[in-house]
This record gives C-alpha cells, structure tokens and sequence, in this order.
C-alpha cells in the first residue's frame, strides 16, 4: 500500500490458496509471515499447518519447511522476537500454544552455511 498516493498495488500469489490465516510482520518490515489457514479441496475444508513469508524486497512468497505441531485456522499469532512468533488456539478448538521459529533467507553479503557432508557422501545428496 502506498500511503502517498493512496492505492494498493499487486504481489505475488501465496503459494498455498488459504482463508483464516493469520499475517504477522516480522523484522521491522521487510518480512510478513501468514501461518495456517484452510483451503477448500474439492468442497472439503482442509486446515494447513503450513507458513509462508513474504520478502518485500524480493516480493516473492517461500512455503517455509518447518510445518506447524497442528493445523490451525484463526489461531492468534503474535511475533515475540524479530523471527519468532506465538500461536494460540485456532480452530478445530485448539486449546493449545506454540512457538515457531522463522528461519529467514541469508541476506547479500551474510556468509552462508553449508552443509558438511558425511565421510563417504556428497555434501547435499539425501541421506538414506
């Protein structure tokens, strides 16, 4: 949203459809993770566990790999850390809590981690 000129301007699509999820900015606001939400598969709401975020810079969506304990839609979230947040409740009658942390992407310029390879494998072949 542009303020200024008062008009919404589009982005790109999440990368899972999903209503009920919640938006939480995170890291000042560069970043916006939205978490569960349900989707209507074939006329059968399904409910996600799954988390997204958002790279204004980039203006492009990641399906993060950590998935959710439980799928939740209209949980209550709240960042309680520049990357971590808290997830409350939600439907189906959660009456549970979690913490999830959101691993960003490196920054340009950061040193990358890299994976050590086992003796006898290649550095980023899929372990048996």
């Amino acid at each position: 949203y542009d303020p200024v000129a008062n008009r919404w301007s589009p982005c790109a699509p999440l990368q899972i459809a999903r209503s009920g999820s919640r938006a939480v900015a995170l890291k000042g606001d560069r970043y916006l993770a939205v978490v569960g939400g349900c989707d209507d598969v074939f006329g059968r709401a399904e409910t996600q566990p799954t988390v997204e975020l958002f790279d204004a810079e980039t203006g492009a969506w990641s399906l993060l790999a950590p998935r959710l304990q439980f799928p939740r839609t209209t949980a209550a979230v709240v960042a309680t850390g520049d990357v971590e947040l808290l997830v409350v409740g939600g439907a189906p009658s959660l009456p549970s809590a979690e913490s999830y942390s959101v691993a960003l992407p490196p920054q340009e310029g950061e040193a990358q981690p890299t994976e050590e390879a086992e003796p006898g494998e290649e550095a980023g072949a899929p372990s048996a």
